[in-house]
Protein backbone atom coordinates (compact mmCIF):
# COMPACT_ATOMS: atom_id res chain seq x y z
CA UNK A 1 0.00 0.00 0.00
CA UNK A 2 3.13 2.33 0.62
CA UNK A 3 4.46 1.39 -2.64
CA UNK A 4 1.02 2.35 -4.27
CA UNK A 5 0.73 5.23 -2.58
CA UNK A 6 4.35 6.96 -3.17
CA UNK A 7 3.29 6.06 -6.96
CA UNK A 8 0.32 8.42 -6.88
CA UNK A 9 2.07 11.05 -5.61
CA UNK A 10 4.72 10.76 -8.31
CA UNK A 11 2.33 9.98 -11.15
CA UNK A 12 0.09 12.67 -9.75
CA UNK A 13 2.82 15.82 -10.58
CA UNK A 14 2.15 14.99 -14.60
CA UNK A 15 -0.88 13.67 -14.81
CA UNK A 16 -4.27 15.72 -15.96
CA UNK A 17 -6.72 16.50 -13.12
CA UNK A 18 -9.56 15.18 -14.60
CA UNK A 19 -7.38 11.84 -14.87
CA UNK A 20 -6.62 11.92 -11.27
CA UNK A 21 -10.20 12.87 -10.00
CA UNK A 22 -11.96 10.32 -12.10
CA UNK A 23 -9.49 7.65 -10.12
CA UNK A 24 -8.23 6.70 -13.45
CA UNK A 25 -4.72 7.18 -12.15
CA UNK A 26 -5.31 5.32 -9.10
CA UNK A 27 -6.71 2.24 -10.72
CA UNK A 28 -4.09 1.73 -13.20
CA UNK A 29 -2.10 1.91 -10.10
CA UNK A 30 -4.00 -1.01 -8.09
CA UNK A 31 -3.87 -2.44 -11.80
CA UNK A 32 -0.13 -2.33 -11.67
CA UNK A 33 0.12 -4.08 -7.98
CA UNK A 34 -2.23 -6.86 -8.98
CA UNK A 35 -0.27 -7.38 -12.26
CA UNK A 36 2.60 -8.55 -9.83
CA UNK A 37 0.47 -10.03 -7.32
CA UNK A 38 -1.45 -12.30 -9.83
CA UNK A 39 1.62 -12.95 -11.97
CA UNK A 40 1.10 -16.92 -12.23
CA UNK A 41 -3.11 -16.62 -12.26
CA UNK A 42 -2.74 -14.29 -15.58
CA UNK A 43 0.27 -15.55 -17.17
CA UNK A 44 -2.11 -17.80 -19.62
CA UNK A 45 -3.80 -14.98 -20.82
CA UNK A 46 -0.90 -12.88 -21.27
CA UNK A 47 0.65 -15.98 -23.27
CA UNK A 48 -2.54 -16.47 -25.41
CA UNK A 49 -2.57 -12.80 -25.95
CA UNK A 50 1.20 -12.25 -27.28
CA UNK A 51 0.47 -15.47 -29.69
CA UNK A 52 -2.88 -14.02 -31.13
CA UNK A 53 -1.00 -10.74 -31.73
CA UNK A 54 2.18 -12.32 -33.45
CA UNK A 55 0.12 -14.94 -35.54
CA UNK A 56 -1.96 -12.06 -36.98
CA UNK A 57 0.79 -9.23 -37.28
CA UNK A 58 2.47 -11.54 -39.67
CA UNK A 59 0.22 -10.74 -42.51
CA UNK A 60 0.43 -7.31 -41.94
CA UNK A 61 2.23 -5.14 -43.81
CA UNK A 62 5.63 -3.64 -41.63
CA UNK A 63 5.12 -0.04 -41.51
CA UNK A 64 3.54 1.22 -38.50
CA UNK A 65 1.91 -0.79 -35.79
CA UNK A 66 -0.26 1.09 -33.04
CA UNK A 67 -1.61 -0.52 -29.76
CA UNK A 68 -4.15 0.97 -28.31
CA UNK A 69 -4.75 0.55 -24.43
CA UNK A 70 -1.18 -0.60 -24.12
CA UNK A 71 -1.20 -0.16 -20.41
CA UNK A 72 1.48 -1.75 -18.90
CA UNK A 73 2.45 -4.00 -22.00
CA UNK A 74 3.11 -6.90 -20.32
CA UNK A 75 0.33 -8.25 -22.79
CA UNK A 76 2.78 -7.15 -25.37
CA UNK A 77 5.18 -8.95 -27.47
CA UNK A 78 7.18 -5.29 -27.89
CA UNK A 79 10.38 -7.40 -28.77
CA UNK A 80 9.06 -9.11 -31.77
CA UNK A 81 6.58 -6.21 -32.89
CA UNK A 82 9.76 -4.16 -32.72
CA UNK A 83 11.94 -5.88 -35.02
CA UNK A 84 8.86 -6.57 -37.21
CA UNK A 85 7.72 -3.06 -37.86
CA UNK A 86 9.45 -0.03 -38.88
CA UNK A 87 7.37 2.24 -36.17
CA UNK A 88 5.51 0.75 -32.89
CA UNK A 89 3.19 3.65 -31.20
CA UNK A 90 2.40 2.96 -27.57
CA UNK A 91 -1.48 4.54 -27.08
CA UNK A 92 -3.13 4.77 -23.55
CA UNK A 93 -4.42 7.45 -21.02
CA UNK A 94 -1.35 7.50 -19.05
CA UNK A 95 1.38 5.57 -18.51
CA UNK A 96 3.49 4.78 -15.33
CA UNK A 97 6.91 5.11 -15.33
CA UNK A 98 8.01 1.89 -15.10
CA UNK A 99 6.64 1.49 -18.54
CA UNK A 100 8.05 4.43 -20.02
CA UNK A 101 11.66 3.07 -18.37
CA UNK A 102 11.05 0.00 -20.73
CA UNK A 103 10.16 1.34 -23.86
CA UNK A 104 13.11 3.57 -23.78
CA UNK A 105 15.30 0.23 -24.52
CA UNK A 106 13.44 0.57 -27.90
CA UNK A 107 14.67 2.93 -30.40
CA UNK A 108 11.30 2.77 -33.02
CA UNK A 109 8.87 2.59 -29.84
CA UNK A 110 6.83 5.47 -29.10
CA UNK A 111 3.80 6.68 -26.38
CA UNK A 112 0.92 8.74 -26.93
CA UNK A 113 -1.16 9.42 -23.40
CA UNK A 114 -4.56 10.38 -25.55
CA UNK A 115 -8.35 9.14 -24.87
CA UNK A 116 -9.08 7.08 -27.33
CA UNK A 117 -12.64 7.25 -26.98
CA UNK A 118 -12.17 11.83 -26.95
CA UNK A 119 -15.16 11.75 -24.20
CA UNK A 120 -14.15 11.77 -20.74
CA UNK A 121 -12.74 15.18 -20.33
CA UNK A 122 -15.75 16.89 -22.21
CA UNK A 123 -17.94 13.93 -19.76
CA UNK A 124 -15.81 15.36 -16.65
CA UNK A 125 -16.67 19.09 -17.96
CA UNK A 126 -19.86 18.50 -17.95
CA UNK A 127 -20.12 17.27 -14.92
CA UNK A 128 -18.80 20.62 -13.22
CA UNK A 129 -20.78 22.77 -15.19
CA UNK A 130 -23.84 20.54 -14.17
CA UNK A 131 -22.42 21.27 -10.44
CA UNK A 132 -22.80 24.62 -10.93
CA UNK A 133 -25.98 24.71 -12.81
CA UNK A 134 -28.09 22.21 -11.92
CA UNK A 135 -29.75 22.25 -15.01
CA UNK A 136 -30.72 18.17 -16.01
CA UNK A 137 -31.49 19.65 -19.37
CA UNK A 138 -28.40 21.09 -20.12
CA UNK A 139 -26.54 18.08 -18.81
CA UNK A 140 -28.41 16.02 -20.92
CA UNK A 141 -27.68 17.57 -24.23
CA UNK A 142 -24.39 17.55 -23.57
CA UNK A 143 -24.32 13.89 -22.66
CA UNK A 144 -26.30 13.29 -25.94
CA UNK A 145 -23.82 14.70 -27.96
CA UNK A 146 -20.82 12.58 -26.54
CA UNK A 147 -23.62 9.72 -26.91
CA UNK A 148 -22.89 10.64 -30.53
CA UNK A 149 -18.82 11.12 -31.09
CA UNK A 150 -16.67 8.56 -32.76
CA UNK A 151 -13.35 10.15 -33.06
CA UNK A 152 -11.15 10.30 -36.16
CA UNK A 153 -7.55 9.66 -34.48
CA UNK A 154 -5.20 8.36 -36.97
CA UNK A 155 -7.90 7.63 -39.87
CA UNK A 156 -5.35 9.34 -42.61
CA UNK A 157 -2.57 8.29 -41.40
CA UNK A 158 -1.14 6.37 -44.57
CA UNK A 159 1.97 5.00 -42.87
CA UNK A 160 -0.27 2.64 -39.88
CA UNK A 161 -0.65 -0.74 -40.74
CA UNK A 162 -1.82 -2.23 -38.22
CA UNK A 163 -4.04 -1.43 -34.82
CA UNK A 164 -4.40 -3.22 -32.03
CA UNK A 165 -6.95 -2.57 -29.57
CA UNK A 166 -5.88 -4.58 -27.01
CA UNK A 167 -8.23 -5.34 -23.68
CA UNK A 168 -9.63 -2.36 -23.98
CA UNK A 169 -13.36 -3.07 -24.85
CA UNK A 170 -15.00 -3.50 -21.48
CA UNK A 171 -12.91 -0.78 -19.68
CA UNK A 172 -13.78 2.19 -21.83
CA UNK A 173 -16.83 2.67 -19.36
CA UNK A 174 -15.57 1.22 -15.70
CA UNK A 175 -13.94 4.35 -14.25
CA UNK A 176 -16.53 6.75 -15.85
CA UNK A 177 -19.33 4.47 -14.34
CA UNK A 178 -17.45 4.63 -11.04
CA UNK A 179 -16.90 8.17 -10.54
CA UNK A 180 -20.27 8.84 -11.96
CA UNK A 181 -22.12 6.78 -9.15
CA UNK A 182 -19.81 8.57 -6.35
CA UNK A 183 -21.32 11.75 -7.69
CA UNK A 184 -24.67 10.64 -7.12
CA UNK A 185 -26.44 12.93 -10.07
CA UNK A 186 -30.22 11.62 -10.58
CA UNK A 187 -29.26 10.70 -13.89
CA UNK A 188 -29.44 7.49 -16.42
CA UNK A 189 -26.31 7.34 -17.59
CA UNK A 190 -26.55 3.73 -19.16
CA UNK A 191 -26.54 4.89 -23.03
CA UNK A 192 -23.78 6.73 -22.10
CA UNK A 193 -21.70 3.66 -20.78
CA UNK A 194 -22.94 1.57 -24.15
CA UNK A 195 -21.97 4.22 -26.53
CA UNK A 196 -18.16 3.66 -25.35
CA UNK A 197 -18.22 0.77 -26.45
CA UNK A 198 -20.41 0.99 -29.42
CA UNK A 199 -18.35 4.01 -30.65
CA UNK A 200 -14.90 2.34 -30.24
CA UNK A 201 -16.27 -0.59 -32.14
CA UNK A 202 -17.24 2.38 -34.83
CA UNK A 203 -14.36 3.83 -35.02
CA UNK A 204 -12.34 0.60 -35.40
CA UNK A 205 -14.51 -0.13 -38.51
CA UNK A 206 -13.61 3.60 -39.85
CA UNK A 207 -9.99 2.80 -39.36
CA UNK A 208 -10.71 -0.55 -41.55
CA UNK A 209 -12.53 1.54 -43.78
CA UNK A 210 -9.10 3.82 -44.16
CA UNK A 211 -7.47 0.58 -45.16
CA UNK A 212 -5.77 -0.64 -41.93
CA UNK A 213 -5.57 -4.21 -40.61
CA UNK A 214 -7.57 -4.40 -37.15
CA UNK A 215 -6.95 -6.67 -34.15
CA UNK A 216 -9.55 -6.52 -31.46
CA UNK A 217 -8.67 -8.09 -28.28
CA UNK A 218 -11.88 -8.31 -25.56
CA UNK A 219 -12.88 -9.86 -22.49
CA UNK A 220 -16.94 -10.11 -23.60
CA UNK A 221 -18.64 -12.04 -20.69
CA UNK A 222 -18.05 -11.98 -17.01
CA UNK A 223 -18.44 -15.18 -14.72
CA UNK A 224 -18.45 -15.70 -10.90
CA UNK A 225 -17.18 -19.17 -9.88
CA UNK A 226 -17.12 -21.10 -6.47
CA UNK A 227 -14.19 -22.85 -4.67
CA UNK A 228 -14.85 -26.08 -6.87
CA UNK A 229 -15.14 -23.95 -9.78
CA UNK A 230 -18.51 -24.40 -10.53
CA UNK A 231 -20.29 -21.43 -12.50
CA UNK A 232 -22.69 -20.04 -10.22
CA UNK A 233 -23.46 -16.03 -12.33
CA UNK A 234 -22.47 -14.89 -16.31
CA UNK A 235 -22.66 -11.64 -16.92
CA UNK A 236 -21.96 -9.48 -20.08
CA UNK A 237 -18.85 -7.80 -20.11
CA UNK A 238 -19.75 -5.56 -23.06
CA UNK A 239 -22.84 -3.79 -22.54
CA UNK A 240 -24.69 -7.27 -23.69
CA UNK A 241 -23.13 -6.65 -27.02
CA UNK A 242 -22.22 -8.43 -29.86
CA UNK A 243 -19.34 -7.39 -31.64
CA UNK A 244 -19.56 -9.18 -35.21
CA UNK A 245 -23.01 -7.09 -34.93
CA UNK A 246 -20.79 -3.78 -35.53
CA UNK A 247 -18.03 -5.00 -37.23
CA UNK A 248 -19.44 -7.02 -40.26
CA UNK A 249 -15.56 -8.00 -41.42
CA UNK A 250 -14.48 -9.45 -37.91
CA UNK A 251 -13.38 -12.72 -38.26
CA UNK A 252 -13.19 -14.41 -34.67
CA UNK A 253 -9.75 -16.17 -34.40
CA UNK A 254 -9.55 -17.13 -31.13
CA UNK A 255 -11.19 -17.24 -27.13
CA UNK A 256 -9.95 -18.16 -24.25
CA UNK A 257 -10.53 -17.84 -19.99
CA UNK A 258 -8.49 -15.40 -18.02
CA UNK A 259 -8.60 -15.75 -14.37
CA UNK A 260 -8.63 -12.39 -13.56
CA UNK A 261 -9.21 -12.42 -10.13
CA UNK A 262 -9.01 -15.96 -8.10
CA UNK A 263 -10.41 -17.22 -4.73
CA UNK A 264 -9.45 -14.78 -1.94
CA UNK A 265 -8.29 -11.66 -4.52
CA UNK A 266 -12.09 -9.97 -4.58
CA UNK A 267 -13.69 -12.48 -1.99
CA UNK A 268 -12.74 -15.60 0.52
CA UNK A 269 -14.94 -17.78 -1.12
CA UNK A 270 -15.50 -16.97 -4.86
CA UNK A 271 -13.62 -16.34 -7.83
CA UNK A 272 -13.65 -14.07 -11.12
CA UNK A 273 -13.00 -15.46 -14.70
CA UNK A 274 -13.35 -13.72 -17.91
CA UNK A 275 -14.39 -15.13 -21.19
CA UNK A 276 -11.66 -13.45 -23.61
CA UNK A 277 -12.22 -13.30 -27.68
CA UNK A 278 -10.33 -11.70 -30.53
CA UNK A 279 -10.71 -10.65 -33.86
CA UNK A 280 -9.11 -9.93 -36.60
CA UNK A 281 -10.77 -7.45 -39.43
Amino acid sequence: MIAEFLSYLFHALCCPKYLREMGILQELIGVEARSGRLKHAWQEHLDFTKSVILDQASNSPRNKVMIIGAGLINDIPLKELSERFKQVVLVDLIFMQSTINQIKYFDNVSFLEIDISGNLKALYQAIQEFKISGSLQELNARINSLINFVPDFFMTDNELDLVISLNLLSQLPLCAEQWLIKQKIDFDFSCFYKSLIKNHLEYLKRLEANNKKIILISDTQKQILNSDNQLLAVESSIKDLNIPDYLSNAKSVKSWNWLLAPIGELDPKYQMRLNVDAFAI
